[in-house]
Formats: C-alpha cells, structure tokens, sequence
C-alpha cells in the first residue's frame, strides 16, 4: 500500500522518499543506540529524559510514546481483517462496512478484531522467549517473500519509460518531503531493540547491530519494492499522470500489480502475507507498548501496580491495560489511515527528547560507560533534533493540532493528578528543567501551522522552512541543556535503576 500512495502523490521521485526516510532514521537510530547501550532500561524512549529532565519531560514524552505504540497492534488488526474480507464465507454476519469512503469494522469485525488482540496479548503475556520465537519465524517469512515478489514483478514486467514520461517529480519537493513520513513509517522498527534492550544479552553487541541493520535492511528491500512496483505498472494506466493511478475491486494496489502481469498464484500469496506480516508486527508493538507503560509506572506517573511483572518477567498488569485500551479504540478510532499518521507524529516528537537527554547526559554522568558512543558533542545532537523536527514538520498541520490537543489534555490531567495526589510531584513539575518544553511545543506547532505541508497557512516557503527549524532547534537545544537537572539529582536518580529490569526474561 505504502508503495501505492508515495507513487501516486509523487511518481518516480518517491525513490527519493526513501532514501531520505533511511538516512534520517538512521541518524535518530545511532542516537538510541548510545542511550539504549548505556542505559539497557525496559521501555528506554520513556526513562532517559527522566533521567536528565526530570518528571515534566518525561511525562509528555512517555505519553507520546506510549500513544504511539499503544495504537499500533489495533492498527495492524484492522489490517488483517481487512486482507481477510475477501475471502469471508458468505451468509455469515460481514465483518467490514464501506462508509465515507473508508473501511470500518461492524459489530461482528469488532469481535474479530478484540479476539485477535486478546491472542497477541497472550502471547506476549506467555514471555518473551515464545515471542521472539514466533517473531523471528515471521520476521524470515517477512524478508523472503517481498524479495520472491520484487523478482517476480520486474521479471515479468518493467517500463523504463515510466520513470520519465510523466516526469520524474510530478508532485514537486513538497510532494516528496510530505511522503517522507509515509515511508519511514516502515522503519520504526528499529524502537523495539531499544524498548527491550534490558533483555538481551551483550547489549553493546546487539543493540547496534539490530538498529543500524534494521533500518539497511528495510532500505534496499522497499526502495527495490518502490523501484518494482512504479516499473510494473502498465502505460496504458499512466495516460493521465500518476495521480490517476487506480485499481478498482482489490484490496490492495500490489494484488492488482501482480493480477494484471497473470500471477495469480502471487496475488494469492500477497494476501496471505497481509495477514501473517501484520500479525507479527502486532506482537512486536504489544511488547513494546507493555513496557513503556511500565516505565511511566517506574517514573510515577501511573499506579505501582502496572509495573509487576509475572513470573516470567513479563509485565502483565501494562499487557492488560494495553488490551482494554486498543480494545477501546476499535469503537472510537475507525479509520485507522488517520491513526497510521497520528502514531507517526507522536513518535517523531517523543524520539525528540533523545538528543537533548544525550547531550545533557553526558555533562551529568561524564564518567558512565557508553559501550557504543556517536561522535559529536552539541552539532552532532543538533544534526539528530533537526532531523525529528523535520519529520515533525513533513507531518503536516493538520495532523500536528492533534497532538498537540493529546498533549495538552495530558498535561493537564497530571497537573490536577498531582495538586490533589501527589505534592511532591506538582513541585517537581513546576521545576526549571521544564522551562524549555513549553516553548518547544508551541514554537514546532507555530511552525508547522505557517508551513505548506498539511493544510498549513503557507506563509514559511519550502526551502526557508529548512533554515527556520535549523534555528529553533539549535536555540530550545541550548535552552534544555541549560535547564537540565542538577548532575547530583541525575546520578542520585540513575543510582536507583534496577540492576536487572526483566531479568527472568533473559
């Protein structure tokens, strides 16, 4: 689907999405793999800021973190049942309705739909060894078979022409910068290896490795799928430019492709992988969800409880939790194209906190071992938060004032949490390492409504817009690395880790 949409909104130059997608992911990539090494916490993206910012940062992070992720294993159901609809045994209640032009589950899918995430949560729940077991079988199957495809396409048939004949650029740098985000939504795989690096043995080894190679990887097999899909498709179709690119009656543009080349076999497969590669990817965000929760309970934002774990090690009050809400959002979040690209915004600003906690940790706990370290002192952390407020920014407007509401609804349900709960908290709160976060939200938001991207006022030109975030990031950098925390109250709060989160799940 993904190489459906960047090829229709930005022809062959959505080859260039990509390759920006890889590199700028791989930049943020590098930053975690410094932290998740330094710091093998469970759920890491929600700790480090607590580490050198305190409870205010790591609260809205943890919270954009945890949106993110908590979405994801819903979103990836409705897939499935969507990829399923075709072949739904007639004279059975259907399980999808067609309103408004999107796909929304009935009552029935509904049933599925919770059924589906029950059994995700139970196999995360039954520890993490038969997770990974079953992840890495599905994470083989997910390697082969789009290779099996992208020769089988280009074998059957390419048109060189199609690069060119329409233009190679026909939707602009707006075009290709706004599709940016869509595909390195495919990239975000890379967080889990951070989120469970207390697990693993060797971290120093094995966290880099599985980020960094993570993200080459999916490069060079989507390009090569991008690459495929734009040379497969018939001139015929492309008489009126790729915006009128269109396969009617499938239930995904790929199994088009591959139907109109006769490989009906393929498209039969096709579907079976819409099913096997979303379930996997389901698991994965459920572990990850699960211990993120745990480490806002580790943090003090939510009640102890949610921090036991079973005897396998494996959090199972957040798995619960985590089930009820992504049960809740069935009913409330419908069409999930516009929950793909909420999660993707949240998880770009929560990932914003990573250079900022890296560079002031490394003035705070000068001395602490860092089995993997990036180079660069403040430029290089400059490089990596200019990276996710360009992401940020490519998000769109429109998409944007939703997080921020999120965000803001947040805040203040903490705030009336801790005048009536939690004094201390509220004090710790109102505390000067917090000074910058307010600014920074306003100031990104600002930008993103004054841009050309997602229904944006279009006041800040493309190209100018690049020097505008330059600045603003290289200034709230300063500013937070300034308010950090004291570097007595930061060892004093790392002096407390638990020496082995999860240990009975290594």
């Amino acid at each position: 689907m993904v190489a459906y949409i960047c090829a229709v909104t930005a022809g062959p130059a959505s080859i260039i999405s990509w390759a920006i997608s890889a590199l700028m992911i791989a930049t943020i990539a590098f930053c975690f793999s410094e932290l998740s090494t330094t710091f093998p916490v469970a759920g890491g993206i929600a700790r480090y800021s607590h580490f050198s910012h305190g409870s205010s940062i790591s609260f809205g992070m943890s919270l954009l973190a945890w949106l993110s992720c908590v979405a994801c294993a819903p979103t990836e159901v409705q897939v499935i049942i969507q990829h399923l609809t075709p072949y739904y045994p007639d004279g059975l209640p259907e399980i999808v309705n067609h309103i408004d032009g999107a796909i929304r589950l009935t009552y029935f899918g509904l049933g599925l739909a919770i059924v589906l995430l029950g059994l995700m949560t139970w196999v995360n729940i039954a520890g993490i060894h038969i997770l990974m077991r079953l992840s890495s079988s599905i994470a083989m199957w997910k390697l082969a078979f789009p290779l099996i495809t992208i020769v089988m396409i280009v074998y059957t048939r390419f048109e060189p022409s199609n690069f060119t004949e329409h233009g190679f650029m026909p939707g602009g740098w707006q075009a290709v910068l706004e599709q940016t985000t869509t595909c390195i939504f495919a990239f975000l795989g890379f967080r889990e290896a951070t989120s469970l690096a207390s697990e693993v043995e060797k971290p120093a080894v094995s966290i880099p490795i599985a980020v960094i190679g993570s993200v080459g990887i999916c490069f060079i097999l989507y390009v090569s799928l991008q690459i495929a899909f734009i040379g497969s498709v018939s001139p015929y179709m492309l008489k009126s430019g790729w915006t009128s690119l269109h396969y009617p009656d499938v239930s995904a543009p790929m199994v088009g492709i591959v139907k109109s080349l006769g490989l009906l076999w393929l498209s039969a497969t096709i579907s079976a992988d819409s099913i096997i590669s979303p379930f996997g990817t389901g698991l994965s965000y459920c572990a990850t969800s699960s211990r993120l929760v745990y480490a806002i309970g580790k943090n003090g934002f939510a009640p102890q409880g949610l921090t036991y774990l079973n005897i396998r090690g494996v959090p199972i009050s957040a798995l619960i939790l985590n089930f009820f809400v992504g049960t809740i959002m069935f009913f409330t979040l419908t069409a999930w194209e516009d929950l793909v690209k909420f999660q993707t915004l949240a998880m770009f600003i929560a990932y914003s906190v990573g250079p900022i906690s890296l560079y002031s940790l490394r003035t705070q706990l000068p001395d602490l071992n860092r089995p993997f370290k990036i180079p660069g002192g403040y430029y290089g952390c400059v490089v990596i938060f200019f990276v996710c407020n360009l992401l940020a920014l490519w998000s769109g407007w429109s998409t944007f004032k939703l997080v921020l509401s999120a965000l803001a609804a947040g805040y203040g349900a903490l705030f009336v949490y801790a005048a009536i709960y939690n004094k201390s908290l509220l004090n710790e709160l109102a505390s000067n390492s917090s000074i910058w976060i307010l600014p920074y939200f306003l100031g990104i938001g600002s930008i993103s409504m004054l841009s050309c991207y997602g229904k944006g006022l279009a006041l800040i030109p493309i190209g100018i817009d690049l020097i505008v975030v330059l600045i603003f990031s290289m200034v709230i950098l300063w500013l937070a690395y300034i308010s950090r925390q004291s570097n007595q109250k930061c060892q004093d709060i790392v002096a407390h880790i638990d020496q082995y989160d999860f240990s009975e799940s290594i």
